[in-house]
């Protein structure tokens, strides 16, 4: 950048004689640069910074990746570990069906008469509200839950119970209900 000074005559033309001189200015003139960046270096740091961005996304990427490859290593470690490791054997033992049994012989009913011929046999869902009402109002039965499925007079009862002892009781109460011709008791006994 450069300081000058600049020396302007104004001369005024006239039609006789010689020129005069009107004025004589001096002046200060500066000439001014432009400063800052240009549109080169502009466009320069741009492209720097998207470059910049990039590099920065790839290393995250690339770490992301590396953790996920080197989570896969483990787990298939562990696996084959596993595998390695002596399995132990299970044994599946059928469990023996149980036979339908009677419902226990009751006293003979008198003669049918013109009330009773009207009356119908219970239907499936009675029965079965009528076994589990006996089961519930039973003191060492109404706390276990037992399974109650009654088909045209045939009662099946499922559930867990802790004795042989329930299991029976459990028979013979169902075999009680009216409607019941027989009891499939598949009761398991665990204790």
């Amino acid at each position: 950048m450069g300081d000058y000074i600049e020396k302007r005559r104004i001369v005024q033309a006239v039609p006789v004689g010689s020129d005069r001189v009107v004025e004589t200015r001096h002046h200060d003139a500066v000439v001014h640069e432009p400063r800052g960046i240009s549109g080169g270096a502009v466009a320069a740091l741009v492209l720097s910074g998207i470059a910049l961005a990039v590099l920065v996304t790839m290393l995250i990427a690339n770490n992301q990746q590396r953790d996920t490859d080197e989570e896969l290593a483990r787990e298939r470690a562990r696996a084959a570990e596993a595998a390695q490791q002596p399995q132990p054997s299970v044994v599946v033992v059928p469990q023996a069906q149980p036979m339908p049994v009677p419902a226990p012989a009751t006293a003979p009913t008198p003669a049918p008469s013109e009330h009773a011929a009207a009356a119908t046999a219970p239907t499936n869902t009675e029965v079965e509200i009528d076994v589990r009402s006996k089961l519930l109002n039973d003191p060492d039965l109404h706390s276990i839950p037992i399974e109650v499925k009654a088909s045209g007079g045939v009662v099946t009862l499922t559930g867990q119970v802790s004795s042989e002892k329930l299991k029976l009781q459990a028979e013979l109460l169902a075999g009680k209900a009216e409607g019941v011709r027989s009891v499939i008791n598949k009761i398991i006994v665990e204790p």
